[in-house]
């Protein structure tokens, strides 16, 4: 291979714009992946602190009546 030609390099040129192209798509569908994981676990989070707070508003309601 003494030098390239032009079909040479618009050979890897279209190889390196696929691998590019390619590269981002699995990039962004991983952040997606991470992005719903992350939107659970903040969705689960404040279920978990909203039943907490019932709980305590409940047991401290009921702490009111038996005082009374």
């Amino acid at each position: 291979m003494d030098s390239l030609t032009g079909w040479d390099v618009g050979v890897l040129i279209a190889a390196g714009y696929v691998s590019v192209v390619t590269l981002i798509r699995l990039m962004k569908a991983c952040r997606n992946a991470v992005l719903v994981k992350l939107q659970q676990q903040v969705a689960m989070e404040q279920e978990r602190k909203q039943v907490e707070r019932w709980r305590a508003q409940t047991s401290e309601a009921a702490k009111r009546t038996q005082r009374n």
